[in-house]
């Protein structure tokens, strides 16, 4: 891959990363905000953030996978199935390994402070009533 495809995929990838971050902070705010401060123009911004950071990614991850796998094509001559495989495992699992266990040390921090048994305005949890 030359210097030019390398530079064009990392600013995809930190174009997928801004992404990713708009929804990540739209579900924040819905979960964590919205059942407080029931805003409607807010919901409306952040959810039609949400929907558009979602297409864009896809859009550009669909991207990236077919210049990955024309640049496969192009180095080997052909399409080897089981070397873009590989590089798509190795690419994709690390984090996801890394983000499950960062998910599962959170859920046991959370339940060492007890906060399964928090009241909450959204369901779950003990009850509460606001009158």
């Amino acid at each position: 891959m030359s210097d030019r495809q390398h530079i064009k995929i990392a600013s995809l990838d930190a174009l997928r990363g801004v992404l990713a971050l708009i929804v990540v902070s739209a579900h924040a705010w819905q979960t964590f905000i919205l059942p407080v401060q029931n805003e409607k123009w807010q919901s409306d911004l952040f959810g039609l953030s949400a929907r558009f950071a979602v297409l864009a990614f896809f859009c550009l991850s669909g991207y990236v996978i077919a210049l990955s796998a024309s640049t496969n094509i192009k180095n080997n001559g052909h399409f080897k199935a089981g070397d873009f495989a590989l590089s798509r495992f190795f690419r994709i699992y690390p984090p996801l390994l890394i983000v499950i266990a960062a998910t599962l040390l959170m859920s046991a921090v959370l339940k060492g402070f007890n906060a399964e048994s928090l009241p909450n305005s959204w369901g779950g949890g003990a009850e509460t009533s606001m009158s």
